[in-house]
């Protein structure tokens, strides 16, 4: 079974958390407005740079490119077309939002930097399930899937 996990090396976080660092304030330029309850400051740097990191562990991963983007891009995707989410914490779960394209493919990225797992994946019409539905989880209401729930990486 292959091993869904690495290590991402300085020059890497390095990388990925300018390209957070880079989507933040572009993000704080064009005055992004939120469709729910806004996070403070300092949880958006947090959500942009740690986000960027795992999109980059994902395409190192899986072996595949990863361009830098600051601006929001659903229709490319962050790795080779489907979506990376994120979450620091090993049992959390993969979170989908009512926008999400349910046609996408969405991947769940654990991290406890600098080590990052793919813990699996799911289309998004596959999660947008009434029982996943949350709204006090967090500030913005989602759909919240278990990771007993997604598919596991050798099934991509």
């Amino acid at each position: 079974m292959k091993d869904w996990s690495t290590k991402l090396t300085f020059d890497d976080l390095s990388e990925g958390g300018c390209a957070g660092l880079r989507r933040r304030l572009r993000a704080m330029q064009k005055g992004r407005i939120y469709k729910n309850s806004r996070p403070a400051d300092d949880i958006l740097y947090k959500y942009d740079i740690e986000g960027a990191m795992c999109e980059l562990a994902a395409a190192r991963i899986l072996g595949l490119p990863w361009e830098e983007t600051v601006e929001l891009d659903r229709v490319k995707g962050d790795v080779a077309g489907m979506q990376v989410r994120s979450t620091d914490r090993e049992d959390g779960c993969l979170t989908l939002y009512k926008d999400d394209d349910p046609e996408d493919i969405f991947l769940l990225v654990t991290h406890s930097i600098p080590v990052f797992t793919l813990r699996g994946w799911l289309m998004g019409h596959e999660g947008k399930l009434e029982q996943f539905w949350d709204t006090k989880r967090t500030g913005r209401p989602a759909y919240f899937v278990p990771q007993s729930v997604i598919y596991s990486m050798d099934r991509l």
